[in-house]
């Protein structure tokens, strides 16, 4: 079979052969006819266009550091406003964030942070009195306006509650920035300052330019307020709104106190910087004090006495006024108060029963607070400590 295969292959070749032979040589004589050439296609070239290339959209911290370069500068001597001793004292309790106030009384409000609840009590935590229980993390800001007590929700909205039918009302949706009540308005700084009445209308925005900024502290004549965040990669610039516009009050500059005729503050680059060096200033006499000790917003004044604390850490000495060095296995936090008669600031409560440190610090005409906050099984824990400016009593609120 394979042989008779191959024969065939081999006929068949061989007349394929033949064939092109004589195919080839008809071909050749004949008159080739002419044909036509078809010019190669071009591609043709792209329309020129004048559209620029696209700029890069400018991140937060570029759009804000470009925010504060085009601010007017305003010089600390330039400032006047005096502040009287109960705006004083709401300045120092806002600082911290509000979760202290008092009436004229003497009856002290807060926030037991344990329980998302308000209280009001004698200014030594006896006959306490539940006002309300909020369905909200951390109520702060506390602010009293007649019979209506104001505090802020955390990102949520401006709440007030009756001080005594506990009746909760929502006074401005979306303003969860720092607030503070001043002429029976509501001044806020929230994306920019605005104000509004007590019950939340006629809100009309002041200056839509000014960026969010924490802890806001009014004088009769002056807004101040500082910007430290990530759109600024943690710098201090100390802001001041003079009825018309915002300018740069400090560069070097974190937590503002306006306390009398006291401005307090910070002289940090940011605010986690330890190396900080609390200053005060006498707008009056444009006189300057440097009093050492780190402390960023653990201050509060009345406007004649000016009282801070420092934290001495772990196995680490806290260093005294007097030279005195406390060494121990645990974090203190030491009390300092201070005012222009006097050479160096006195050391005077240091709350051992604290755990891990002070927090936050608070002040009525009675007495201040502190604040401690320790870790037990992943939650947090607050207890709320005072000390009678008085007598020198101390105790706990909760």
């Amino acid at each position: 079979m394979k042989k008779k295969l191959l024969y065939i292959s081999a006929l068949t070749l061989a007349l394929l052969c033949a064939c092109t032979t004589k195919d080839n040589s008809e071909t050749s004589n004949m008159t080739p006819t002419p044909t036509e050439t078809v010019a190669p296609t071009e591609t043709p070239l792209p329309t020129p266009t004048n559209t620029p290339a696209a700029t890069p959209t400018p991140t937060a911290d570029v759009l804000a550091q470009r925010y504060i370069n085009g601010l007017e500068r305003m010089d600390i001597s330039e400032l006047n406003g005096f502040v009287d001793k109960e705006d004083s004292i709401r300045n120092s309790n806002l600082m911290n964030y509000g979760y202290v106030t008092y009436d004229e009384e003497g009856n002290l409000y807060y926030v037991d942070q344990n329980e998302n609840a308000i209280y009001v009590s004698d200014y030594n935590g006896e006959n306490k009195r539940l006002i309300c229980q909020t369905n909200d993390k951390f109520p702060s800001m506390l602010q009293l306006s007649g019979e209506w007590l104001y505090y802020n929700t955390e990102h949520t909205a401006i709440m007030r509650v009756h001080v005594e039918t506990g009746e909760i009302e929502q006074v401005a949706e979306e303003h969860s920035g720092p607030f503070v009540i001043k002429d029976e308005k509501i001044h806020l700084s929230w994306n920019g300052l605005s104000v509004m009445d007590l019950d939340g209308k006629n809100e009309v925005i002041i200056d839509d330019t000014f960026l969010y900024s924490d802890f806001p502290s009014y004088s009769t004549e002056y807004g101040i307020s500082h910007i430290a965040n990530f759109k600024l990669r943690w710098k201090g610039y100390l802001l001041v709104f003079d009825g018309e516009s915002t300018k740069v009050l400090k560069q070097r500059g974190i937590f503002p106190l306006l306390a009398g005729n006291y401005l307090c503050m910070s002289d940090a680059g940011n605010a986690r910087d330890l190396s900080t060096k609390f200053r005060v200033w006498n707008l009056k006499t444009n006189r300057e004090y440097e009093l050492g000790l780190y402390a960023d917003q653990t201050v509060v004044s009345d406007g004649e006495t000016i009282y801070f604390s420092r934290d001495g850490y772990n196995n680490q000495s806290g260093r005294m006024w007097n030279g005195e060095e406390l060494k121990s296995d645990k974090m203190y936090t030491f009390f300092y108060r201070w005012n222009e008669t006097m050479k160096e600031p006195e050391l005077f409560w240091i709350p051992t029963e604290a755990s891990n440190g002070i927090y936050n610090i608070f002040l009525t005409p009675k007495a201040i607070y502190a604040e401690d906050k320790i870790y037990i099984d992943g939650k947090s824990k607050y207890t709320l400590f005072y000390y009678d400016l008085e007598i020198g009593e101390t105790g706990q609120i909760y």
